[in-house]
């Protein structure tokens, strides 16, 4: 026969085989889905349930080829890939101490809840070092990267810092004497993948009901007994009941709604559709509905899910379902499967993130690789008093100054009033008295095509300033890598228009009233992990337009 492929996925060991097993019944009411057979043997003097379940989704004359393959293992007629364009197979393994299923098909988005996501690449950092991982595909949550795709030639596995594996391949290689990772390269392939599940190729020209048996027996040994060979900066998949996710249901379903721009949601670039990745552009036509409401679109963005909700007075999006023609079949998915989103939760140190419609937050090796990075950051960053921003000084300033300052500002209206005072806010007032402090030329809201190059010009040096926290010193940053990339490429118009020189240095001037920071001068201090990310990334865009940094933190007082 030919070699059977394997898609292992772990039940949660909170959740039993009843459950799962009622809610696959609960699909052969539509008379798609049935029980093959249910079967149990004992090995080593250890029983084990075998329950495999077949649904079909839609009735054409074409054979599914995985049937082929296991039909012969598990005594099955032909009879039921009569009239069947596509069949999903689902394989239970279990016992009152392992819960595994084998996946075949698309099987697995009935049990969703059921799944230990996190098995895969716990998996794959007890059974491979760095030698055996061949390619790696990770997502990174980062200014200007969102995913990758890393194969290795000489076994030099690596990660960057704000990189999210999601998938390992790796060729599995013995250890020691007398392992369960040796034991299996017995049965499988030694090329093997982890993602959210293992997949692998069992070898043997002829499979019995033992072998499958004796596979995942050793796959459980190895999760639950063996330690961690390698790290992994991965997202961990929270639970469905933590309390968490409906903070973070709330938060996604807030921004969406939002009328802003700047939202921090955007859709994926590609979802899976039949076990093969699709671009979202290749999709001929969308449709979303809820309830009875549906409207179609050519192509779809999130201000048209945002119309739809408003629309239709949706608040919960998680709701909102979208058919898509794909290669000229309707195929119905859940929208929020599409969503790409991170945030924060005040109060809370985890950087949490919607992934393929489940919740994650990042594991420790995640943050300590942020958080080891910034160390060195930190011997970098200035701490000067002369920066404080002091807000007696800045009174003092719009009462001696106003004049001047609303002049700048092109304002039509030269007297001191309510007006006039909501141009004169304290990040502005203190961009000109430091532009006076350092002999520099005051550039706020001075623009190049729509671009503010930096608040501050003196001395060669490119200054941003931002008075605030993380989520303000974001933007700040935002600000500065799109000034300095925007010089960079149109020197000569930016000296004609904002007599701009000559630029050597490029610096971040933050002001903040955290205590913490200020007593430590540590950047660690902040909670914010996107804004440590995002710092990163400032830093090395920095160094590769080849010019100076520098980091000011300075004192609200």
């Amino acid at each position: 026969m030919e070699n059977l492929q394997l898609n292992i996925f772990k039940i949660k060991d909170e959740n039993n085989i009843d459950e799962i097993e009622m809610i696959i019944k609960e699909q052969m009411k539509n008379k798609r889905t049935k029980r093959i057979f249910n079967k149990d043997i004992e090995l080593n003097g250890v029983r084990y349930n075998f329950d495999f379940f077949f649904y079909m989704t839609s009735n054409e004359n074409k054979k599914i080829d995985w049937y082929e393959k296991i039909k012969d293992i598990f005594k099955i007629g032909d009879d039921i890939t009569k009239d069947i364009y596509s069949g999903y197979g689902i394989l239970l393994i279990y016992n009152d101490n392992i819960k595994y299923v084998v996946s075949f098909g698309r099987a697995m988005y009935l049990l969703d809840k059921y799944i230990d996501w996190n098995f895969g690449l716990e998996m794959a950092s007890k059974m491979l070092d760095r030698n055996a991982i061949n390619a790696q595909s990770s997502k990174y949550f980062s200014l200007s990267k969102n995913k990758s795709l890393v194969v290795y030639n000489n076994g030099s596995f690596n990660t960057e810092v704000g990189e999210s594996v999601d998938l390992i391949t790796a060729n599995i290689t013995e250890i020691g004497n007398h392992s369960r990772i040796n034991d299996l390269n017995n049965y499988i392939n030694n090329r093997v993948a982890f993602s959210s599940c293992v997949k692998t190729i069992v070898k043997l020209e002829e499979i019995k009901f033992s072998d499958l048996v004796t596979i995942i027996s050793d796959i459980d040994i190895i999760y639950r007994k063996y330690p961690e060979r390698i790290t992994i900066p991965k997202l961990v998949f929270l639970k469905n009941d933590d309390i968490m996710i409906e903070k973070l249901k709330e938060k996604v379903n807030k921004e969406i709604l939002k009328e802003d721009d700047n939202t921090n949601i955007s859709l994926c670039l590609y979802t899976v559709l039949d076990s093969e990745i699709t671009l979202l552009e290749d999709i001929e036509k969308y449709e979303l509905y809820y309830s009875r409401c549906s409207q179609e679109y050519d192509n779809l963005s999130i201000e048209d899910i945002r119309d739809f909700m408003n629309k239709y007075m949706i608040t919960d999006i998680e709701k909102i379902n979208l058919r898509i023609n794909y290669m000229d079949r309707d195929r119905i998915i859940k929208l929020y499967k599409l969503l790409d989103y991170t945030t924060e939760i005040e109060g809370d140190r985890n950087f949490y993130c919607l992934y393929n419609g489940r919740w994650a937050k990042f594991n420790q090796n995640y943050v300590d690789k942020i958080k080891n990075e910034i160390i060195e950051i930190n011997k970098r960053i200035e701490y000067e008093p002369k920066y404080d921003l002091d807000l007696k000084e800045n009174e003092e300033t719009i009462q001696k100054d106003y004049k001047d300052m609303l002049t700048y500002l092109n304002s039509p209206d030269l007297t001191l009033n309510e007006d006039t005072r909501e141009k004169l806010y304290r990040e502005f007032v203190y961009n000109y008295n430091l532009s006076k402090k350092i002999n520099g030329t005051l550039l706020d809201r001075k623009q190049f095509n729509g671009i503010e190059i930096c608040d501050i010009y003196a001395n060669n040096e490119l200054i941003h300033t931002k008075i605030g926290a993380p989520g303000e010193f974001n933007e700040c940053i935002n600000q500065s890598i799109i000034g300095m990339e925007t010089w960079n490429t149109n020197k000569e118009e930016i000296k004609n228009k904002l007599n701009i020189k000559n630029v050597d240095t490029v610096t971040l001037l933050l002001i903040t009233q955290n205590q913490k920071v200020l007593k430590s001068r540590d950047v660690n201090e902040f909670s914010s992990l996107r804004f440590k990310l995002n710092l990163i990334e400032w830093y090395s865009k920095v160094d590769l337009i080849g010019k100076k940094s520098r980091v000011i933190i300075a004192k609200l007082k």
